[in-house]
């Protein structure tokens, strides 16, 4: 049956002295009371025993270092004070209401509950170890988990909350362990109140809904929150619900092995000045973020999301304020940002570093970095505005766009201005060239370029944004030859892939002697030649206006290729003619042109300009349409003896040979010969004077609409 026996201190202060209680030293089944006495009860030694203990009002029981208690459940009442630096086991729980002191080398063990009330101050050094109970620890009141303490919880039965924050303030400091070998309830830590990780570390595994539950509360944290990283934590990993979340600078929390979320901030305030990394180890589920309210990655911030099956980021009705870093797939692919009806703003001083495909209309530049890849990657925009952001790209060579160097792709109509910084990290050799930004024509550029070293250009053409290094052009001097490549016959060397080739008209006049001559355009300019010998070749990749402009004399014994290729897998077009003469052009016996690509004619043979061929002009034999009159002529055009001209692949509304002037032919001509081959609206349209003499031979094949009309 249960005794009662009250602390008198009669003696002294010795738990175990007789003379001190009202009815004997407590044993097993007494219920003990100890009131305000002048002696206060003080264990010191092993093996003391309780019922239930109640510390009354201005009452003191101190457990020494060297002292045991065991006792089934123990109250502590206003003004009351228990000190423990000993060990006690509370088979039933504690009942705090006022202050409970568990100091350095205390050691706290509860099977149930340990529950502060809103009178009570709990400060722990010690140690404390929880389980079994459905509400293993709740606060009302003051609860400090100072340096040096360490809460361990598991075992929570049923729906129960490890930590139940009612109202008050729980501030950590320490450590706390949730769930590391047996259940931890629905939520981890279920805040209503303020809740300050001040210090420390917080481990939590084992929880079946959320981590952190923050509710109508303040959670601030300032040092290290470790949400699963052995075993699954259900669903979430954090939940916010009409709350305010502080992850403050120092702050680091670790989201790994969700279901749904790593983290769900539904209403309130989330706030991000620390690092917050979620799905580095496994699999979160479905969303590393989704928000429903404004959730602000503030400067210093560092978000890394991984692991995440549908996006990184779902905005719904919400906007995402970046000013911080955020990091979204940098361990492997995953889609970056969903929304419904919500925002992602790169604010200044944000950076946001990604691979994949972005929505414009949910994405706003607002002065932060765009930064594609984890050294380097792709990014995609729909028709984004780039005016108030800062691109920054990143090269490691010429390989491969997302390995070797940073792109991005417009996937509508850009607009540029902005910033746009750079970082070369590689030794180039002349001729390189990076396509950084590709998208549909582009209008503009940017309005401030950083970090672009000595001999590197950029350069606007239709559609991209590249880097080359090396001169964009270089004027022949003839100053050591006739030799087109001895490099001291021009100003800047001999020409590159990307380089513009000039020729003026100087004594020594340059010859292709050999095969490899390349250039991004060449102009013949008035009174000048250019001759390529028989075993010569000319490449032109014909990014500008015209690929080969002669307004002198071309004499061609060898090759000439026209945009014949497509660097980096893109195609590449003569914006608008492949070859304009503007003076006499010789194709001579032997002699071979190639044109590709071109987006209006492939070859213009202009008023007062004669063009001869006696040997092959071959245009639109790849794959790639020419989009005007594959022979466009106004002046006069002779296709002479033992010349060929084969015209294929025109767009279906252009015409394969229009004549304005004076057509001479005495050759062959096929026009739609290869099987095939996408064809042109009509064959040949004349308005000039059109001869087919002795000799001459047209092959018509493919037409959409005609193959003849003579208007002349």
């Amino acid at each position: 049956l249960a005794q009662t026996t009250s602390w008198t201190g009669n003696t002294n202060t010795d738990w175990n002295n007789p003379g001190n209680w009202s009815a004997g030293v407590p044993g097993p089944n007494h219920s003990v009371g100890i009131a305000d006495m002048a002696n206060d009860p003080v264990i010191s030694a092993p093996n003391a025993v309780a019922q239930s203990i109640n510390v009354g009002n201005n009452g003191i029981l101190t457990i020494a270092s060297t002292g045991t208690l065991t006792v089934d459940i123990l109250w502590n009442n206003p003004t009351a004070t228990v000190v423990n630096n000993g060990t006690i086991t509370l088979l039933n729980g504690l009942l705090n209401y006022s202050t409970f002191n568990n100091n350095t080398g205390g050691q706290l063990n509860i099977n149930t509950n340990l529950y502060n009330t809103d009178q009570g101050t709990f400060n722990n050094a010690g140690n404390i170890a929880i389980g079994i109970g459905t509400y293993p620890l709740q606060n009302s009141g003051i609860f400090n988990n100072n340096a040096g303490g360490q809460i361990n919880i598991a075992g929570v039965s049923g729906n129960g909350i490890s930590i139940h924050n009612i109202s008050g303030i729980l501030t950590n400091a320490g450590n706390i362990a949730i769930g590391t070998s047996q259940a931890a309830g629905i939520y981890g830590i279920n805040n209503n109140a303020t809740f300050n990780n001040e210090a420390g570390q917080i481990n939590m595994k084992r929880t079946m809904h959320a981590g952190i539950n923050n509710f109508n509360g303040t959670f601030n944290n300032q040092a290290v929150i470790m949400i699963d990283s052995m075993s699954g934590v259900a669903y979430r990993g954090i939940d916010n619900y009409n709350a305010t979340f502080n992850n403050n600078t120092g702050g680091q929390i670790t989201i790994n092995r969700s279901t749904a979320h790593g983290i769900l901030h539904d209403s309130g305030t989330f706030n991000n000045a620390g690092t917050i990394t979620i799905g580095n180890m496994t699999s979160i589920g479905l969303y590393g973020i989704e928000s429903r309210n404004t959730f602000n990655n503030n400067t210093g911030g560092q978000i890394n999301i991984d692991g995440a099956s549908t996006s990184g980021l779902w905005l719904k009705n919400a906007t995402f304020d970046n000013a911080g870093t955020l990091v979204i797939g940098a361990l492997a692919p995953i889609n970056l940002i969903k929304t419904t009806n919500g925002y992602f703003v790169n604010s200044t001083g944000g950076i946001f570093k990604a691979s994949g495909d972005l929505t414009s209309m949910n994405f706003i530049n607002n002065g932060g970095t765009l930064s594609p890849g984890y050294s380097p990657g792709i990014l995609g925009f729909n028709q984004v505005s780039f005016t108030n952001s800062i691109m920054s790209i990143e090269v490691n060579g010429t390989g491969v766009p997302g390995i070797d160097y940073d792109h991005i792709i417009g996937l509508g109509l850009p607009t540029l201005g902005g910033t746009l910084n750079l970082s070369i990290n590689y030794s180039p050799v002349i001729g390189d060239r990076v396509v950084i930004f590709r998208s549909l024509p582009i209008p503009d550029t940017f309005a401030t370029v950083t970090g672009l070293p000595a001999n590197w250009h950029l350069v606007y053409h239709a559609g991209e944004v590249a880097l080359v290094y090396g001169p964009l052009q270089s004027t022949w001097t003839g100053a050591v030859s006739t030799d087109w490549f001895q490099a001291g016959n021009w100003t800047a060397g001999v020409p590159h892939v990307f380089c513009e080739a000039i020729i003026p008209d100087v004594t020594n006049d340059p010859v292709i002697p050999s095969a490899g001559a390349v250039a991004m355009s060449v102009t013949v300019q008035s009174g000048s030649s250019l001759t390529l010998a028989a075993e010569g070749t000319l490449t032109i990749t014909t990014l500008v206006t015209e690929g080969l402009l002669n307004q002198g004399t071309v004499q061609n014994n060898g090759i000439i290729n026209v945009s014949p290729y497509s660097p980096n897998g893109y195609i590449y077009y003569g914006n608008y003619y492949g070859i304009r003469n503007e003076a006499v052009f010789n194709n001579n016996t032997g002699g071979v042109i190639n044109l590709y690509n071109s987006f209006d004619e492939s070859l213009h043979n202009d008023t007062a300009s004669t063009f001869t061929n006696y040997g092959s002009i071959i245009i639109g034999t790849n794959a790639v349409n020419n989009e005007g009159p594959g022979i466009l002529n106004f002046g006069t055009f002779n296709n002479n003896t033992g010349g060929l001209i084969q015209i294929d692949r025109m767009k279906t509304s252009t015409i394969a040979l229009q004549n304005g002037g004076i057509f001479n032919n005495q050759a062959s001509i096929h026009i739609g010969s290869s099987s095939g081959s996408n064809l042109a609206g009509g064959g040949i349209l004349n308005a000039g004077t059109f001869s087919n003499n002795t000799g001459g031979l047209i092959n018509i094949d493919r037409i959409n609409q005609y193959g003849i009309i003579n208007y002349s």
